[in-house]
């Protein structure tokens, strides 16, 4: 129990409103027995209504017989269940307090002080009472309570150790194969009308057409957090990734991408700086590089939410064309938003950003971008998870495209979904689909691909003291 003079500084407080709500409940005759008798109270009436979430009714109905019925066990947990929800956190773990006196076991009463002990501050005591809840079939609202305090916690362990004195060292290595509609990422028709060739003569576009393939996919990510102050980490990434398929012209292709960068952490601020590079072949020989930078800061919101924005530079170099070669600054922010189910997470985020053309003769290159996406993640059952993206991008081309004599405009959609069964600790079978729509004013750029994969995938994950 706690401290008594606060208990009857509440006990007072209780009487008050006991006395005004239980006579407008006795006028209104919502409440049986109020007439002074021992008639036990509807108290599954009052279950249902929190399970419905009607928890502004039930707690007056609740408050009018606490004279009475303070200390029965049935009573005290629907009373520490409506001031958990309204956040009267100090009231609801007193009336929690009495129903664990007299059955330490009651699984419902430690899940709703493990809520109670989060609230408060106090994640170390709600993991002591969450354990105690065990597997036991819950009502859906509580169980969804469970689930979300599972994850509050998780997340929180998750913070720990990536700010912990240990260098941690975490990867993944998978194989993907699957079917590609468009490979080439080029037009449907095999021939069209190009201005600059010819204004009334349709031209054959050969290999830049639309062209279906399988593709064969290999890669392989890791990362690394080494401590440099409490707060402070050193963080780096390595992917490689490299792809055959057979049917295109170019039947190989590699990404090799690195970055390093410096994470601080102060309360609920997180804020990185971070440097990265990546290369690009093509029948093994080198067709595109990049390097560049990032900052970015994130603000904990609480429940699952969380608020990002960043600001990416980026300048890459095309060894046999030059002319397509660019700066890129781009500027963003998602927003993780606390869903209604725990099992589900769900963001939104914008960006905006302009690609600038380094050689000054070729304007058509330059172009001013913005777009937005939504994504969301849902937790089937302890193995399975569902993901999904929506994403739309404008590109706005500055000048005259060298083919067509006109600007380019191009608008693009693009639209993934995930499954993923964790069918072994650490192993991973994947099945995804994604749809990519570029429409452009500009007939050669105009194209659609769709992409349906299977992938194996193993996590692994080392610390090192």
């Amino acid at each position: 129990m706690r401290h008594d003079a606060q208990r009857g500084r509440l006990n007072r407080r209780y009487c008050r409103v006991i006395h005004l709500v239980g006579i407008g409940a006795v006028c209104c005759g919502i409440i049986e027995g109020a007439d002074g008798g021992e008639n036990p109270p509807d108290l599954d009436s009052f279950r249902k209504g929190m399970e419905q979430g009607q928890v502004e009714t039930v707690l007056p109905r609740l408050l009018a017989l606490e004279e009475q019925w303070a200390g029965e066990p049935k009573y005290d947990l629907l009373l520490g269940w409506a001031y958990a929800e309204t956040g009267q956190n100090d009231q609801a773990s007193f009336a929690l307090e009495r129903v664990l006196m007299l059955d330490p076991h009651q699984s419902e009463a430690h899940l709703l002080t493990a809520r109670v002990m989060v609230t408060l501050g106090q994640p170390d005591t709600a993991k002591k009472h969450l354990l105690q809840v065990g597997d036991i079939s819950l009502p859906t609202v509580l169980q969804q309570m469970r689930e979300q305090l599972q994850d509050s916690l998780n997340r929180r362990d998750d913070t720990q150790a990536t700010h912990s004195s240990t260098a941690r060292f975490t990867g993944s290595v998978q194989v993907t194969s699957g079917y590609d509609t468009n490979v080439n990422a080029g037009p449907s028709a095999i021939t069209l009308i190009i201005p600059s060739i010819s204004s009334s003569t349709a031209t054959t576009l050969g290999t830049l057409s639309k062209e279906g393939a399988w593709v064969t996919t290999a890669s392989g990510i890791g990362g690394m957090r080494v401590p440099l102050t409490e707060k402070t980490q050193l963080i780096g990434a390595l992917s490689v990734s490299h792809s055959a398929i057979p049917k295109r012209t170019d039947r190989e292709e590699g990404y090799l991408t690195g970055l390093l960068g410096i994470e601080h952490l102060t309360g609920k601020e997180k804020t990185t700086l971070a440097g990265f590079s990546q290369g690009y072949t093509l029948e093994h020989g080198l067709y595109r590089s990049y390097w560049g930078g990032v900052t970015s800061w994130r603000h904990e919101l609480g429940e699952g939410a969380g608020l990002t924005g960043y600001v990416q530079y980026l300048n890459d170099h095309y060894p046999d064309y030059a002319s397509y070669e660019i700066q890129r600054v781009v500027g963003g922010v998602t927003h993780e938003v606390a869903a209604f189910d725990p099992r589900l997470t769900l963001s939104y985020g914008g960006h905006l950003g302009k690609e600038t053309a380094k050689d000054a003769a070729y304007p058509q290159v330059t172009k001013s971008l913005w777009g937005g996406d939504v994504a969301g993640k849902y937790r089937l059952q302890d193995q399975w998870t569902l993901m999904g993206t929506l994403a739309y991008e404008r590109q706005d081309y500055a000048g005259n495209d060298l083919l067509y004599s006109d600007q380019r405009l191009d608008h693009v959609w693009s639209l993934g979904t995930t499954l993923d069964w964790e069918y072994a600790k650490q192993w991973h079978l994947l099945a995804s689909m994604s749809y990519y729509d570029n429409r452009s004013n500009l007939a050669l750029y105009d194209y659609d691909r769709a992409l349906v994969n299977l992938a194996l995938r193993w996590d692994f994950a080392d610390g090192i003291h």
